[in-house]
């Protein structure tokens, strides 16, 4: 809906909701009619590509969105398999295999529709360049990740702590000089990828009313529902901000990690992105929106921690959990596929790779 609010209405969708145009056909199945656009400016002009080849079909708008889903989705892989390729080479197609054939990913984004797919894709692509020591390209594709949705935020100070330390080996105002030609880089693609359908305040003003608000899917609003049931009077702002600071303090944790633990290898970089969204999720959100778990999915191999299968194998259940209401033949199948080879990768007992390059 918010592409045809571009397209067709010639409106801002960052300051006109879906509700300002309830007579289009597709308002009817739009969530959220009073919110305006949640997502970044590249994600806007992504959607409306299909309002602008189809703008009085629905079938044709949700076939081309698919269409352009699967793309990225494709994208994605292949720069997996390129990081994979070149640190982890004997494990590379399994890696990969895992990654790509995940069913959560594939009915999350091919047949649900999230964007998730395609800001990880772009952050996997920048990491990708990051490790081949292309730092422009690489913070070129993490403006085009936050430009796709905003926790794609997360990865930028965790690169440039990354770069500068890297940076540090040549002199400290070497690291100083690098950082900042970079930084420049960053705000210059942010600029040019915001100000076509920049709204002053209103451009994150969803984001921010969505970030306050605790979310009654997540694990936090458990709590708060299990405080109800033991008669514990608990206020949801008190809630909210609980989560909030553990979100701060966790993430805090992982920088602090990443100063005084640093590592040159492939694996370390990847376990600190992984614990920096698997905080988010924590904090945030919870089981019901398992498509947030795609932000943690290429890391999470990329990692590969003790006892990474019995890890997988409750991440499977997850899988199974949160689609335990709309479970049919075609997703059965992905599953029994998937855990098997899961199985076949544990019953193989290959030893864990020595991380290999440096990042």
């Amino acid at each position: 809906m918010r592409g045809r609010t571009l397209v067709i209405y010639g409106k801002n969708p960052y300051l006109y909701p879906p509700s300002s145009f309830p007579q289009d056909f597709v308002y009817s199945l739009v969530s959220w009619h009073s919110m305006p656009e949640t997502y970044g400016p590249l994600f806007v002009a992504i959607e409306s590509i299909p309002a602008y080849l189809f703008p009085g079909s629905l079938t044709g708008e949700r076939i081309v969105m698919k269409l352009l889903t699967l793309l990225f989705y494709l994208i994605g892989v292949l720069f997996f398999y390129k990081i994979c390729r070149k640190h982890y080479p004997d494990y590379a197609a399994r890696l990969t295999a895992l990654f790509a054939l995940n069913p959560l990913s594939i009915v999350r984004s091919l047949i649900d529709g999230h964007n998730d797919i395609i800001m990880t894709s772009f952050m996997i692509g920048a990491v990708y360049y990051f490790l081949n020591l292309k730092y422009s390209r690489c913070f070129i594709f993490l403006a085009f990740a936050f430009a796709i949705k905003f926790p794609a935020l997360l990865l930028f100070p965790i690169l440039f702590v990354h770069l500068f330390f890297k940076q540090l080996k040549h002199g400290f105002w070497s690291a100083i000089r690098g950082c900042s030609l970079q930084l420049a880089v960053l705000a210059l693609s942010l600029f040019f990828l915001f100000v076509p359908l920049w709204a002053g305040f209103d451009t994150f003003k969803a984001v921010f009313a969505i970030f306050l608000w605790l979310n009654p899917h997540s694990i936090p609003y458990l709590f708060y529902l299990g405080f109800s049931k033991l008669g514990i009077a608990v206020n949801l702002i008190d809630i909210s901000v609980i989560s909030k600071g553990f979100l701060v303090i966790g993430y805090c944790s992982v920088i602090r990690h990443l100063i005084f633990k640093r590592s040159d290898s492939v694996r370390f970089l990847s376990r600190i992105i992984f614990l920096a969204y698997w905080i988010l999720y924590v904090s945030l959100t919870g089981l019901p929106e398992s498509h947030y778990l795609i932000w943690i999915l290429p890391w999470f191999f990329l990692s590969f921690w003790p006892q990474q299968g019995l890890i997988l194998f409750f991440y499977l259940l997850i899988d199974a959990i949160c689609f335990h209401r709309r479970f049919n033949f075609i997703f059965l199948a992905a599953f029994v596929a998937y855990m098997s080879i899961t199985l076949l990768q544990l019953m193989l007992k290959k030893p864990m790779p020595r991380p290999k390059g440096t990042c």
